[in-house]
């Protein structure tokens, strides 16, 4: 098996996308900062074609598909502060031609569906909660600044409550983005899931759009019907 020339997707398998997109995180594609599944030469393939033309998804074939871009937060997890700068990344989704990229994450898992203030000992999370805010902010003045940038910026929602969710996604909307996307979910369970969802909603405007990064609940999709949700990625089906 030579991976990138004999692996075939799904979408060339059947003869069409059983999906409305694709996502890639710079986390699996690598690069010089920290190295992943990919080698060097795909890493590099990648960069040089795009994403679509890569993963053969290219926009003729499969008209009003979209491409999305994230930085695989759960890859540097235990790390103090995420790897890749905000420059890393809007660069990574300006080469890949991704239509939304989302802002650099450092992922909460303290998560509680009951809202709580936080004590001395929480720091951490308070720590991780404003470099994500702060990876934002500076995110999506450089993404709409740079010259032929034709991707959507998303805000990635972290907090430790339905509360300092609902915080984080004020703080998002007053910095411009119109896309939020709800990080740190793939461990809860479907009602937490909801709950934070819920509190985002009521804080937000009603034209902003909200991805569930992760969704690993298939079978509680129905669950969310009318929530408000506009899109998930999962890779709970494969």
């Amino acid at each position: 098996r030579e991976p990138y020339w004999d692996d075939e997707y799904a979408h060339q398998i059947l003869g069409y996308a059983p999906y409305d997109g694709l996502l890639v995180s710079k986390a699996v594609v690598g690069g010089h900062v920290k190295t992943g599944k990919y080698s060097e030469g795909q890493a590099m393939r990648f960069k040089r074609e795009g994403a679509r033309k890569f993963l053969r998804f290219e926009e003729k074939d499969y008209p009003g598909t979209v491409m999305w871009g994230d930085c695989g937060a759960f890859a540097y997890v235990n790390e103090e502060v995420p790897p890749y700068s905000v420059d890393d990344i809007v660069e990574f989704y300006a080469d890949g031609q991704f239509t939304h990229g989302c802002s650099v994450d450092h992922i909460i898992f303290q998560f509680q569906s009951d809202d709580f203030e936080l004590a001395f000992e929480d720091q951490e999370v308070k720590r991780r909660f404003e470099i994500t805010q702060s990876n934002a902010a500076e995110f999506i003045t450089k993404s709409r600044n740079r010259i032929g940038n034709h991707f959507t910026p998303v805000g990635v929602v972290h907090g430790w409550s339905p509360a300092s969710m609902a915080r984080a996604a004020s703080e998002l909307i007053k910095m411009g983005y119109n896309y939020l996307a709800l990080g740190g979910m793939v461990p809860l369970r479907a009602d937490q899931i909801k709950s934070a969802l819920d509190s985002v909603r009521a804080v937000i405007p009603a034209s902003t759009q909200v991805h569930v990064l992760g969704f690993a609940k298939a079978d509680n999709i129905h669950e969310f019907e009318g929530s408000g949700l506009s899109s998930i990625d999962t890779t709970s089906p494969l």
